[in-house]
């Protein structure tokens, strides 16, 4: 029971929508007083009432045919008045709709006959003032003027197209047919129709042998040096300027014919297919690289710069992308990536300052990567302050953002420098200790480990020149001990080989039957004793 009611209501709302929105509908005509005639003729008999001062006096019959008057629409009937009275009738009795469809056909008619109703959008885009005016003089009037024709809501949204290709072409963009185009893509549309045109004319005047005019041709190609129209012209230019350095090289030689073959082979020099070759590349790597996320574009960006830097292809490819880089790198934040949000960060601000965009957008995306930007410059800067261990520039750092992440990532980077600080501290009391104990090679090792540690430890230049005194005495002592020995050596050295002189001189005097005595030591010198003291007191 419940769902036959369900069904039923919503039949019943059904009918009232469709009733609402049919436009023969009483209820639509009350609604629209404009569509409603004054007259109505009756399509039968009708019997109307005779009314007396206030009390009904019979009836009469009016018959089919007859122009009566209509007075009002009650409910689902209209009511009517003849010149005997008034009565309800349903409009199916009389010609109510076929004269609201004249009313109806007669305004749209000189609504259609109206000029502005003719006006469509143009072929090609105007510009947008063009169409204010277009607005202006011709659509708003028309539709203040036939507000209540069928045709209003078509004219309406006539306008809203206009008002809409406007605002395109305010944006900077053209429309080509029904081809929409950008600043850069319709620049480069007509420049490729430009550089075709060059490559034409750069032909004819070889086929003709034209060189004046070839020399006035060729240096235009230096204007298309962005274009994706280049390595055409490049390919076109470097094999007329071979054919026409063949021809002059087999032709008797002259002063103006050296003049001319210097000219060409100097274009030759500059106009190369390789480097043709180059910007082809730089062309397929970014069709190439269209269906690659943002975060894996810096190898093509940097390519681009490095081979061609500015090309109109790459700004485009790239103006495209820009936008994308404050989302990419709020998600490496969030992500807790710092370290490869402050790079893509870097990269970013590579990428807007080599890329032009139109003024208004360049500016809005500026400030929307000022405040993502700022502090992650700010990080790269203390990154490079740990890489180079300028702990006190990182301890000291301040960077002023709202991002938890970022906030975090700082603390625990300081919390790491100020371990490093202390482990250096460590290094150098370890130094200390093992310098009282005398072992000098081990404190040395651990005085350069504190200070590869900590570079910039305060405490480490007086232990370096206590170190250092005590190498320099350690090298005195060397010395001084290698001295000792290297006597000692010589002492024993002269002996041996005096003790070997004297052995060869013995042999030789054996062998020549001579008895050479061998020298005794010489006996120590006599000790005097003095005498004994006199008696004789005279002596």
């Amino acid at each position: 029971m419940h769902k036959k009611w369900r069904w039923l209501l919503c039949a019943l709302l059904l009918g009232t929508v469709c009733a609402e929105t049919d436009p023969d509908s009483l209820s639509t005509l009350k609604e629209h007083p404009y569509d409603t005639p004054k007259q109505v003729t009756l399509k039968e008999p009708i019997s109307f009432k005779i009314v007396l001062e206030g009390k009904e006096a019979g009836s009469i019959t009016v018959p089919a045919n007859t122009v009566v008057g209509l007075e009002g629409i009650n409910g689902d009937k209209i009511l009517i008045r003849s010149t005997t009275g008034t009565t309800e009738v349903t409009p199916a009795q009389t010609d109510l709709w076929e004269r609201v469809q004249a009313l109806r056909s007669e305004r749209d008619n000189a609504a259609k006959k109206d000029p502005a109703y003719a006006m469509t959008l143009p072929a090609n885009s105007e510009s947008a003032e063009w169409y204010g005016k277009q607005i202006k003089e011709f659509i708003d009037p028309w539709l203040k003027k036939y507000a209540e024709s069928s045709l209003y809501g078509e004219m309406k949204l006539r306008k809203e197209s206009f008002q809409a290709e406007a605002a395109r072409v305010a944006n900077g963009e053209t429309r080509i047919g029904n081809q929409w185009l950008t600043s850069d893509e319709l620049s480069a549309t007509r420049r490729k129709e430009e550089s075709t045109a060059l490559i034409e004319k750069i032909n004819s005047a070889s086929q003709a042998n034209d060189i004046t005019l070839l020399l006035t041709l060729l240096p235009q190609v230096d204007k298309f040096d962005k274009s994706e129209s280049h390595p055409l012209l490049l390919r076109a230019s470097a094999t007329v300027l071979d054919a026409q350095l063949a021809r002059i090289g087999s032709g008797p030689a002259g002063n103006a014919t050296e003049n001319t073959r210097g000219t060409l082979t100097l274009l030759r020099s500059r106009l190369t297919p390789e480097r043709a070759t180059e910007e082809e590349k730089i062309l397929a790597s970014l069709t190439q690289s269209a269906s690659l996320d943002i975060s894996q574009l810096e190898p093509v960006f940097n390519e681009s710069q490095k081979i061609w830097p500015g090309n109109n292809a790459a700004n485009r490819f790239f103006a495209v992308r820009a936008p994308l880089i404050p989302a990419h790198i709020n998600a490496l934040i969030q992500q807790g990536k710092i370290h490869e949000a402050a790079q893509f960060a870097t990269f970013g601000q590579r990428l807007l300052a080599a890329i032009s965009l139109p003024n208004e957008q360049k500016a809005a995306l500026n400030a929307q990567t000022t405040e993502s930007f700022q502090p992650l410059i700010e990080i790269r800067k203390l990154e490079n302050a740990l890489a180079a261990k300028d702990f006190e520039t990182v301890l000291g750092a301040n960077i002023k953002t709202s991002s938890v992440p970022i906030q975090k990532w700082i603390t625990d980077l300081q919390t790491q420098v100020a371990q490093q600080k202390a482990e250096s501290t460590r290094k150098l009391d370890e130094a200390q200790t093992l310098f009282l104990h005398l072992k000098w090679q081990e404190a040395s090792a651990a005085l350069d480990a504190a200070q590869n540690i900590w570079p910039g430890n305060p405490d480490i230049p007086a232990r370096l020149k206590i170190l250092t005194y005590v190498k320099i005495g350690a090298a005195i002592i060397g010395v001084f001990i290698i001295l000792g020995i290297l006597g000692w050596v010589s002492a024993r050295w002269s002996d041996w080989t005096f003790q070997r002189r004297m052995a060869a001189k013995k042999r030789e005097a054996m062998m020549a039957g001579l008895d050479i005595p061998v020298p005794k030591p010489l006996p120590p010198p006599p000790v005097s004793t003095p005498a004994p003291p006199s008696e004789n007191p005279e002596e």
